[in-house]
């Protein structure tokens, strides 16, 4: 609702907040995390799933390591905290943190992690390529004291920028021992 209120809200195209917490599920602790289930279908449309995304309170979905971890699929039934869970969906392999998590709705995970109404992460996706992120990343910390906010863009520019330099290393490099060949 605070995100909302900011001068570049007109930018923003999804807010996705997350309620994360570790949960002992038999004899194996894993990582819930609750979520907007629509809104992270929204701003994450890499997302595979085998089976079908969770449409209400009871429904799992589960990372692609989590899920072979415990040997979950479309069907299986989980207990956490003394509740009966079941697995809806799985997830392909996205290369992420998210391939180790068991995504729940927003008020299953809370309820279950005792943090009803308490956010871990928020993350926010501009709706504009020239978006000016510093300023929206600034009017968000201004509204979440407390919050540690950044861009992600900000830190996808700075591993391309990592990227280019070895590229232009193993140019460099190539080039000497041609030369010296």
């Amino acid at each position: 609702e605070q995100i909302n209120t900011i001068e570049n809200r007109a930018n923003i195209k999804v807010v996705a907040p997350k309620t994360l917490g570790v949960v002992e599920t038999g004899n194996q602790a894993a990582l819930i995390a609750g979520v907007d289930i629509a809104n992270e279908l929204e701003m994450k449309k890499w997302w595979q799933i085998t089976g079908r995304a969770p449409e209400g309170a009871g429904e799992l979905l589960a990372g692609s390591r989590v899920a072979a971890s415990m040997s979950l699929a479309p069907g299986s039934a989980v207990a956490i905290r003394g509740r009966e869970l079941t697995v809806v969906g799985t997830l392909a392999p996205t290369g992420s943190q998210e391939d180790e998590l068991l995504f729940a709705s927003s008020d299953t995970a809370q309820a279950i992690l005792g943090k009803e109404g308490l956010y871990s992460i928020v993350e926010v996706c501009a709706l504009c390529g020239d978006c000016p992120i510093g300023e929206i990343v600034n009017q968000i910390a201004g509204k979440i004291p407390g919050a540690r906010v950044s861009a992600v863009q900000q830190v996808v520019k700075s591993k391309m920028q990592a990227l280019d330099h070895l590229v232009k290393l193993t140019m460099g490099v190539s080039a000497v021992v041609l030369f010296i060949g």
